[in-house]
């Protein structure tokens, strides 16, 4: 589940799309601070996280408790991307 508005979840893909291309990388970095800070997410850990591929991450990504939540949901004991999520979302 994405709890995004429609507009900053779009905005946000177009956004990391042009970001992470090396040739637009410092111009287009910019317009996504606006949508991740107000998702008290850090900009440089989105960028490396996107570029990655998700290796950050395995099954979801989000807040520790959204993860732990999903582990205790789920009957995991433990979910790739515990530590990605400390570094990603601040605050």
């Amino acid at each position: 589940m994405i709890l995004f508005a429609l507009a900053d979840y779009f905005e946000l893909v177009d956004g990391t799309g042009k970001a992470i291309r090396d040739d637009k990388h410092r111009a287009l970095a910019s317009q996504l601070s606006p949508v991740l800070h107000r998702r008290g997410m850090n900009l440089n850990e989105w960028l490396n996280t996107m570029r990655l591929h998700g290796n950050r991450f395995a099954l979801g990504m989000g807040r520790v408790k959204a993860l732990q939540a999903f582990v205790e949901k789920t009957g995991r004991r433990w979910m790739h991307g515990m530590v990605a999520s400390r570094c990603l979302f601040v605050g």
